[in-house]
């Protein structure tokens, strides 16, 4: 992904060489002492809760940026949801937020968003099909682009970006196991998986922000909880079937993490001084397998019985559920990558040690009453009626 072509070109995915060096490679953020670039963040090296009291999240409608708003205002904070024009805000008008309305595939939207803000949570992204490669670029790369400019135009000392751990990859045989964020981001993705692809390059536009900004970088695990439009009402369609069938042996424990405890790390990230500049994974440590998710997404017994289902079968349908959906859109995709089925079969491998060991997050929720809160939430909204969003905040 980082070879010159023979033009000499290169593409969005690859990294451009830089004869100036890193100091050119952030060039485009601003040079230091230039607007939007307080230099006075790097030196001052204190935890932020004590000195900031207002915080803009961007995708604050959605899973992730929800639970994010509702723990910056238990902790007293101000907070401003940036919001598209058609995002359901209820929640947030509940909670107290004070809205923008734009969008990050609109420069002029975003303008003064972050005007009086000490910290910018960006949540939002594009998610899986049935978009583009061309959309999730807009989002996921231009988008984070353009609100970390926001954030330096308005002076913000620290910028937390939520990414994912889809941008490792899928996992080789000579990888140790439990990865952690060492791991060099070179492990291919398969080129129809755009969110993974634009994540990682994401991931390289906050970090070109360097010393112009404190950033810190977040990577959970397939998150779950209240507001979940995309895997819970998967999952309870799945469970809805009169025979339970799991991937593999439906033994191994799943990847997953409460929406809440990503909130509490988001809120570390933001306001502790070890945080700056920093990368984490963020899983749960919890104990939930793909057999009791399906037990308790169907309403079941812990002995119910479940059939396993052979992954390259699974994969096999993933694949033609996706070829008809291209035909016929309002058909359902399974929606599982070649990596999800992995991570299903194969449980998590991913270590989040650090920001535990580091910044002192601990899961408040456990997996499983993590999950039992986001099947309450979802059967008590009725989302199921709205079928899943082509356009996520997560």
């Amino acid at each position: 992904m980082q070879d010159q072509r023979d033009d000499g070109s290169y593409s969005l995915f690859e990294t451009p060489p830089s004869p100036e060096g890193e100091a050119a490679a952030g060039s485009e953020f601003g040079q230091p002492g230039s607007e939007g670039d307080p230099d006075r963040h790097a030196a001052s090296g204190a935890d932020v809760d004590a000195l900031a009291a207002s915080v803009l999240i961007t995708g604050a409608s959605g899973l992730i940026g929800s639970h994010v708003a509702a723990r910056f205002r238990e902790m007293g904070w101000n907070v401003r949801a940036l919001i598209r024009p058609s995002s359901d805000a209820s929640f947030l008008e509940e909670l107290g937020c004070e809205f923008v309305v734009g969008d990050l595939t609109d420069p002029d939207s975003m303008s003064g968003a972050a005007e009086g803000c000490e910290v910018v949570i960006h949540a939002a992204a594009q998610l899986g099909a049935p978009a583009s490669m061309e959309q999730h670029v807009e989002v996921n790369v231009e988008g984070t682009r353009r609100i970390l400019k926001e954030a330096l135009r308005a002076g913000a000392r620290r910028f937390v970006h939520v990414s994912s751990v889809a941008v490792y990859g899928a996992p080789t045989a000579t990888d140790e196991l439990p990865l952690g964020e060492d791991l060099p981001l070179d492990h291919p993705i398969p080129d129809s998986d755009h969110y993974s692809l634009t994540k990682r390059v994401a991931e390289e536009v906050v970090r070109k922000a360097e010393r112009r900004i404190e950033w810190c970088i977040l990577r959970p695990d397939m998150v779950m909880g209240e507001r979940d439009r995309l895997f819970t009402p998967r999952v309870l369609r799945w469970a809805s079937r009169p025979v339970l069938a799991c991937l593999g042996s439906g033994g191994s424990d799943l990847p997953l993490v409460y929406a809440g405890n990503v909130a509490h790390a988001v809120w570390l990230a933001a306001t502790r001084e070890k945080a700056r500049w920093r990368t984490y994974n963020v899983t749960d440590d919890g104990t939930l397998t793909q057999k009791t998710l399906l037990r308790m997404a169907a309403g079941r017994g812990p002995d119910a019985p479940v059939l396993p289902l052979p992954a390259r079968l699974v994969g096999l349908a993933a694949r033609i559920s996706k070829a008809v959906h291209r035909i016929l859109p309002r058909s359902q995709p399974l929606g599982l990558t070649p990596n999800r089925i992995r991570l299903f079969t194969e449980g998590d491998p991913y270590d989040g040690s650090l920001i535990v060991r580091e910044l002192g997050w601990t899961a408040a929720v456990s997996t499983e009453e993590g999950w039992r809160r986001a099947i309450r939430w979802y059967e008590s909204t009725r989302s199921a009626d709205r079928g899943i969003q082509p356009m996520e905040e997560t």
